[in-house]
């Protein structure tokens, strides 16, 4: 039976290694925070072509496509809440 590594055995093992023992340059950060946060199943309406598009990004990630739209979802709410508090 393989063994499910909890969030600490990962933390453990991020902690001894290096960023340079990872290849960085389809890696996808999110905040902490906005991972915690309890999820909601929400349908919307998205046209064939941006799920391809985002279906051919995520492979190339290495991401499922699903958390890479969530990631744009909130990326894009972060930062139309920084412009709104700038005014």
């Amino acid at each position: 039976m393989k063994k499910i590594k909890s969030d600490n055995d990962i933390d453990r093992e991020l902690e001894k290694a290096s960023f340079s023992d990872f290849d960085l340059e389809k890696a996808v950060f999110i905040e902490k925070k906005w991972s915690l946060e309890k999820s909601y199943p929400l349908n919307i309406r998205i046209k064939k072509g941006i799920i391809a598009e985002a279906k051919a990004i995520a492979r190339e990630k290495g991401v499922p496509y699903q958390t890479l739209l969530k990631i744009y979802i909130a990326d894009g709410v972060r930062n139309d809440k920084k412009v709104l508090e700038r005014v």
